[in-house]
């Protein structure tokens, strides 16, 4: 990669964390924790109430980098199979054990899962593989695309048998409601976003991400 390449390359970072953050009121900080994560392809937990653009930050992120997305919200009554795809049963009759995961997270680049910590033990033990090795060991061992997953709780676990997916979530943060003085503005900014959706010039691809992670030191 020549040295011209090179510098065009380390300018996409800043451009993408203001195209991400543009239709977003007081949403910079989370932003560029965002890009960051996928410079380094590391992953990110980001704590507070409900309504703050969480689930929205990452979902424009997967959508300015048109990369294969996964979405979910956790509940102590999830299932596997809701994250990880259903067994196949066909193949299961010919004796073959494996997932129809189409659609599912074992697919997907960027991960959003939201009240991560609400998960069964059964699923964040398979998180916690996914995570540090990209790899699930069901059956047989499944490497996966994940570039990096994101996450959402309201609060930081307490029950250590949590510690230890929260410890593997090296970024954090802690995200505050939109003050009250700008509520005006944010509604006057959802209303404009209805109707003439943000759509940047500029385009962006995973790949170039991919590109500046092999760059970092």
């Amino acid at each position: 990669m020549s040295t011209q390449e090179t510098q065009e390359l380390l300018k996409i970072p800043k451009q993408f964390a203001n195209d991400l953050a543009r239709p977003f009121i007081e949403r910079n900080e989370q932003a560029k924790l965002i890009t960051i994560a996928l410079m380094t392809r590391e992953h990110l937990v980001m704590i507070g109430e409900p309504g703050t653009a969480k689930s929205a930050l990452v979902r424009r992120a997967a959508e300015l980098l048109n990369a294969k997305f996964f979405m979910y919200l956790l509940t102590k009554y999830t299932e596997p199979s809701e994250l990880f795809g259903p067994i196949d049963v066909l193949a299961l009759k010919n004796g073959v054990f494996k997932r129809i995961t189409e659609g599912r997270l074992l697919e997907a680049e960027i991960v959003f899962l939201d009240e991560i910590f609400n998960a069964s033990s059964g699923i964040l033990n398979t998180l916690l593989s996914i995570i540090n090795e990209r790899v699930v060991y069901d059956q047989t061992q499944i490497h996966v695309p994940l570039w990096s997953l994101f996450a959402a709780s309201n609060n930081i676990p307490e029950d250590k048998e949590l510690q230890a997916l929260y410890d593997r979530l090296l970024l954090r943060d802690f995200v505050k409601p939109v003050d009250e003085t700008l509520w005006t503005q944010m509604i006057k900014k959802g209303l404009e976003l209805e109707y003439n959706p943000d759509k940047p010039e500029k385009k962006y691809s995973l790949e170039q991400f991919k590109k500046i992670y092999q760059l970092l030191p």
